[in-house]
């Protein structure tokens, strides 16, 4: 009985500390520094308002930020567009299970960095807590734009 209770505890506890994974890649020479404000482009399949969150991240972090369709991006002014995609599933409750974003450059569309976060069930991180962790990830604390200085001082 000890054994059976031994082997079902080590189970749940396998079950329990799997991988969760953040992995980030950075295209070379791209200068975090100069991004100041960032376009999330809108999906048409965003049932769980993922755009907002990263929009209320990146502002959270000294970003200007907004979103929409890339149709209704300025032409002018925004230094980064943030693309993502979130897969979720169901597991006796619905939770994002991983969130691909990348940040993309407005003109061209070049890839400047991306990110991507998967997590285990029962484990891991709120919906708001996958979005901030995505632009932690992807603009670190030391890339953070310097907070606007008002003219005359």
């Amino acid at each position: 009985m000890k054994s059976l209770l031994v082997a079902l505890l080590a189970g749940v506890v396998a079950l329990l500390t799997g991988c969760s994974s953040v992995t980030r890649s950075v295209a070379s020479g791209v200068d975090f520094t100069q991004v100041r404000s960032v376009w999330v482009e809108q999906r048409l399949a965003d049932n769980h308002n993922v755009r907002d969150r990263l929009v209320r991240a990146l502002r959270a972090h000294g970003y200007e930020a907004d979103a929409g369709p890339l149709t209704m991006m300025p032409e002018k002014g925004i230094d980064a567009v943030l693309v993502y995609q979130d897969r979720w599933t169901w597991d006796f409750r619905s939770y994002m299970m991983e969130l691909e974003a990348e940040l993309r450059h407005p003109r061209n569309q070049a890839l400047m960095a991306q990110v991507f976060i998967h997590q285990l069930p029962f484990r891991g991180y709120s919906t708001d807590g996958m979005a901030e962790k995505a632009i932690q990830t992807l603009l670190p604390r030391g890339s953070a734009p310097a907070p606007a200085v008002p003219a005359g001082l």
